[in-house]
């Protein structure tokens, strides 16, 4: 039945509640008649506020919605019947519906000052928000957290959060980050601890200013706040073309400081992985590719545990690739020496992997039928400083694959899905993966590794 929209929420507020996007075919919300374009308001008149609310509400067999109809603009309460703990089937544009919480910092290595201009507004908005850590694994300061944000936090155990800590000495922490008034992390640490709330701490190193010493101390007063502290992950700072601030304090990490941090950090490992039976601090990928260094087996990692942060990526990708191997070898012995469908087909990604892909495409190689080989791309946008594929642009992309001259004797091209946001969808200069299809005229694909790359290939 139609009703009057409820105090609090009127038609004058910019955009109440959260806007769907897509309703899942036979879903509750589907059989009510819920659209893409309506707003969810609230669950049993309690205002939803992002989709952690919503899947905290929406657990119970009978519910009634608060929704926002795009036809008529008029708000429709719904008495839902469903299976106790069933999605009620519906997702939302953003994941947040009441905007989302900035960062109040001028951290020295801060990306969003480095961007490149004339991109899309989202990518110049400096978030600090404990939901999209929850959610997908950001790394926040926690400066901006209040009371009621603690009070959620606890009440709806939005376990773990991923923290960006810097630094333990809080003269040092200040300054890395600009902000005066920043809290003592480790007093932040204590209260998750009350609460049985456990973090994820990450340092991004910078060279001359939280190396050395001051690393020391701050892996070991995190390491004291174990297992609140379930990992801490220590991280190069990456500076693009674009930044204009404190161009004489900052830079990149040398050959020689890279290995250097390497041998200080391995004892800790050993140590910890002795008293605490985990390694605790991890080194991003970046270390070891830069200093050509072999990377650590897959148990040093303690189950993945920071592969947002870049940590164990690679040595997941080499560990996939001898499985898929072994199932090449396998279907090889199967087809009687008779060689695999031919598949010509090529590998984009950015300079830090490109020897490693290269290494492992020479690998897929010595079966007969597969061609594949890997274009590296240096970032014509961000400057060479910048090597991971996640920040390669489609357009850098198009223009070098039509450069080459040889689309029509590919089957098909495989790019990194780090190249696409969270839903997979957009690449950093907005493009859809079938926008670049079209352009190229040829199947485009997206993996992030070698059993992914045969499954599209299709020759088991």
């Amino acid at each position: 039945m139609e009703i009057e929209l409820k105090e609090g929420i009127r038609r004058s507020q910019r955009k109440p509640g959260g806007l769907i996007s897509t309703v899942d075919p036979g879903s509750p919300a589907a059989k009510w008649g819920i659209m893409p374009g309506d707003r969810l308001l609230a669950i049993d008149d309690q205002p939803i506020k992002d989709i952690i609310g919503l899947r905290f509400l929406q657990t119970d067999s009978n519910l009634k919605l608060t929704v926002l109809r795009q036809s008529s603009e008029t708000a429709e309460e719904l008495a839902i019947s469903k299976g106790y703990a069933e999605d009620i089937g519906v997702d939302f544009e953003d994941p947040t519906f009441d905007g989302i919480k900035r960062c109040n910092n001028h951290c020295l290595f801060c990306f969003v000052d480095q961007m490149a201009p004339r991109f899309r507004h989202s990518l110049y908005i400096k978030d600090d928000d404990y939901r999209y850590s929850f959610l997908y694994g950001n790394f926040i300061t926690m400066t901006n957290l209040k009371e009621e944000d603690w009070q959620r936090i606890d009440e709806e155990r939005l376990t773990p959060l991923y923290y960006s800590v810097h630094a333990t000495d809080m003269d040092c922490r200040r300054y890395i980050m600009g902000n005066p008034r920043v809290p003592d992390p480790l007093e932040q640490l204590h209260k998750m601890e009350s609460i049985n709330i456990q973090a994820h701490t990450q340092i991004v190193l910078c060279p001359g200013i939280n190396d050395g010493k001051q690393l020391e101390r701050s892996v070991f007063d995190l390491a004291t706040m174990y297992p609140t502290v379930q990992g801490i992950g220590i991280v190069p700072v990456g500076l693009t073309r674009f930044r204009t601030r404190y161009t004489n304090i900052m830079r990149s990490y040398t050959y020689d400081e890279a290995r250097a941090v390497i041998a200080q950090v391995e004892p800790w490992q050993r140590q910890f992985r002795k008293e605490l039976g985990r390694t605790l601090v991890y080194l991003s990928d970046e270390w070891y590719l830069l200093t050509g260094q072999e990377l650590p087996k897959a148990p040093h990692y303690d189950g993945f545990i920071q592969l947002e942060n870049g940590v164990g990526m690679v040595r997941q990708l080499l560990d996939d690739h001898q499985r898929t191997l072994h199932r090449l070898d396998k279907a090889l012995a199967k087809r009687e020496g008779q060689p695999f469908p031919r598949r010509r087909v090529r590998i984009v990604c950015a300079t830090m992997i490109g020897a490693t892909m290269q290494r492992l495409v020479d690998d897929l190689n010595r079966y007969s039928g597969i061609e594949a080989d890997v274009l590296v791309l240096e970032n014509e946008l961000f400057g060479p400083q910048v090597t991971v594929s996640g920040l390669l642009t489609a357009k850098q992309v198009i223009n070098t694959l039509k450069a080459k001259g040889d689309l029509a004797e590919l089957d098909m091209v495989f790019l990194p899905d780090a190249m696409f946001n969270i839903a997979e969808t957009r690449t950093l200069d907005d493009y859809l993966l079938p926008q670049m299809q079209e352009e190229l005229g040829l199947p485009l694909y997206t993996a992030e590794n070698f059993a992914e790359v045969v499954d599209f290939m299709n020759v088991l």
